[in-house]
């Protein structure tokens, strides 16, 4: 995944602030510019960065509880906390020693190879169902 931490940042506060995800998305990935992609794929690239942005902020949670105590995984919660514009920058100042630990974009963990944890190859999510052809 390409971008920088407050770019990762910004799209996930964005989608967690928005009415929906395809709202965020319409805004993220507008459907008017030259490189645009369709709806269903805005919302997945939306949706994968917020998933990711979510597990790091829980994560991060349980590795520091007593620093992060009542905290909910919600980027607009750790600015306040760290009071800063750039939570995940600033967390990865804080957990630098566990980086080893941690998934990307954060940590220096990267994606897992499509493979389970008994080493078999993982099933791809199947997505939308085309529309029907009436005869």
């Amino acid at each position: 995944m390409r971008g920088t931490l407050a770019e990762f940042e910004r799209v996930a506060a964005d989608a967690q602030a928005a009415k929906s995800v395809e709202a965020a998305a319409n805004v993220e990935r507008p459907a008017d510019v030259e490189d645009a992609v369709t709806l269903a794929t805005a919302v997945r690239w939306v949706s994968l960065r917020v998933r990711r942005v979510k597990a790091l902020l829980v994560a991060i949670c349980t590795l520091l509880p007593d620093r992060f105590a009542g905290c909910a995984p919600i980027v607009h919660i750790f600015r306040q906390h760290l009071q800063t514009d750039c939570a995940l920058v600033v967390l990865r100042e804080i957990c630098a020693t566990q980086l080893h630990g941690l998934a990307a974009p954060l940590g220096l963990v990267g994606p897992s190879k499509g493979m389970n944890q008994r080493g078999k190859a993982r099933q791809q999510l199947t997505g939308l169902d085309p529309p029907r052809v009436l005869p």
